[in-house]
């Protein structure tokens, strides 16, 4: 199903291919096959402006600089009714792990993929070391070749599925806040006198606003790599013992 702020909206250039995302089904979603037909057709030639699917609404600046304002506005009415001075960048990780819920499960099951793979590849390898050729020691084998093969399988998967959230996330906060750097400039009078420079307002939108989107690509990695390296903490020295530590 397509989320409702995928839609395209009426007035977008109809010349244009529809969103290719929007009318993708959970499986083409699941293994990147909606992309593949502008990827074919820039195979054959160049690619023209035409050719591009029309963007998303939850990716133009209109929607992302609407977003960002009421997301500053929440957190200046909550630390107000607090006596509190309100952050921008608090209200950002509230809404990063708001908005990316979904993938966090996606973590856990990457860290327990990367346990099982890791027990599965010692557990091959001491099947190759045993001496004994009988067929329960091959099936075993195989069983543990097959538990390696699928582990890796999902691990690939997911970390494409991570990326393409977090990094589309990062894309529409960029976007967000360099239409509202640049929303906040129009309105500011050419005559009055200002300590903003010209300089450093592009400084801003050019350079540091590219923290933001870095950010969400790292942020839940550095969140969940305690809890992973707990569990493999655990793990090793349930097999190996306390030296493991």
């Amino acid at each position: 199903m397509a989320d409702h702020h995928d839609q395209p909206q009426k007035g977008e250039d109809d010349s244009r291919p529809s969103n290719p995302w929007a009318e993708a089904s959970l499986l083409s979603r699941w293994i990147y096959l909606w992309p593949y037909p502008l990827l074919k057709l820039g195979m054959k030639r160049p690619l023209t402006e035409r050719d591009l699917p029309q963007i998303s609404p939850m990716d133009s600046s209109l929607y992302n600089r609407e977003y960002f304002t009421q997301l500053w506005k929440a957190e200046k009415q909550q630390k107000h009714n607090n006596n509190k001075q309100p952050k921008l960048w608090k209200a950002l990780l509230k809404d990063f792990f708001q908005s990316q819920w979904h993938i966090q499960p996606l973590f856990v099951l990457n860290t327990v993929a990367k346990l099982t793979q890791a027990i599965a590849l010692g557990q091959l390898v001491q099947s190759f070391e045993n001496n004994s050729n009988s067929n329960n020691d091959h099936d075993e084998g195989y069983i543990w070749a097959s538990v390696l093969t699928v582990c890796g399988g999902f691990i690939l998967v997911q970390i494409h599925h991570q990326y393409f959230v977090t990094w589309r996330k990062g894309m529409q906060l960029r976007i967000s806040v360099i239409a509202s750097i640049y929303h906040k400039a129009l309105r500011l009078s050419s005559t009055a006198p200002s300590s903003v420079s010209r300089g450093k307002i592009m400084n801003l939108a050019s350079n540091d606003v590219e923290r933001f989107f870095l950010a969400c690509d790292m942020l839940t990695n550095l969140a969940w790599s305690p809890f992973q390296a707990m569990a493999i903490l655990a793990v090793g020295i349930y097999i190996l013992g306390p030296a493991f530590a």
